[in-house]
């Protein structure tokens, strides 16, 4: 399949915003080439990458570290609270060897491990505070981000809640920039402190996303259609992000709709 880009245009908050979504095979190479390239108007100047765990940690092989320096921050859009190593997102990142490069060109990162005797909630404070206190010393910074979106339609930690309106808004649309909270039988990973849909929204100025296979098609096609909700579709928040690509090596079937 020969790449191929789609431009989506639509309405958010009386603003034409318009999310690109990308046809390729080299899904992980292609959303790394585009993070690069960001990051290399950024060099030199503070800015904060944040990265999804999971299968989205093959990018992390064609991100340019020589890109990085001692104003780059790195961290995770969503953590699984859990000590095993196997299974915390930001200990998998510590095993590769992205960090061991990121760290020797001064990069420093939010540790989001989980703490002795440390609980959830206490977990998603600590984690929003780090990238509060971040923000406060980078006020005109970028934020560049990585984000998974699942086959359910969620997106980092965010999982679907289509008919629970005041348990999605508690968590995801209040001011909070991250929560802590169990996802119950959604995931496997149940317990989980995330970046919120606030936070999305509001601090990340440029996002790239990659969603594989046919078992992901409807979550696609739910994102980049004209009609749905945050609740049923959490991964639509990408349609308002200033800047948002989508690298798919699901072929649309038909062409998305367009304001």
């Amino acid at each position: 399949m020969n790449s191929a880009n789609v431009d989506i245009l639509f309405l958010c908050n009386n603003t034409i915003m318009k999310i690109t979504a990308i046809s390729t095979q080299k899904l992980a190479h292609e959303a790394g080439k585009a993070l690069n390239k960001k990051l290399a108007l950024s060099k030199n100047k503070p800015y904060l990458l944040m990265l999804s765990g999971g299968s989205s940690l093959a990018l992390l092989e064609y991100l340019d570290t020589r890109l990085f320096g001692d104003q780059t921050t790195i961290a995770v859009t969503d953590e699984r609270f859990s000590k095993d190593e196997k299974e915390n997102n930001f200990a998998l990142v510590m095993t590769t060897d992205f960090y061991k490069k990121a760290k020797e060109c001064g990069a420093k990162f939010i540790d989001t491990r989980v703490e002795d005797d440390e609980t959830l909630e206490e977990h998603g404070k600590r984690f929003e505070s780090e990238l509060k206190k971040w923000r406060s010393k980078n006020p005109e910074s970028f934020i560049y981000a990585a984000i998974g979106i699942g086959s359910d339609g969620h997106v980092a930690g965010i999982m679907p809640y289509p008919f629970d309106t005041s348990l999605f808004y508690k968590h995801f649309q209040s001011e909070k920039w991250v929560v802590g909270y169990n996802a119950g039988m959604k995931n496997p990973f149940s317990l989980r402190s995330t970046i919120t849909l606030s936070f999305i929204r509001g601090q990340i100025s440029f996002a790239v996303s990659y969603i594989s296979g046919e078992n992901k098609r409807l979550a696609l096609e739910k994102v980049l259609a004209s009609d749905g909700t945050l609740m049923e579709t959490p991964a639509r928040i990408l349609r308002e992000v200033k800047d948002a690509h989508i690298y798919t090596d699901i072929k649309l079937k038909k062409k998305p709709f367009n304001i």
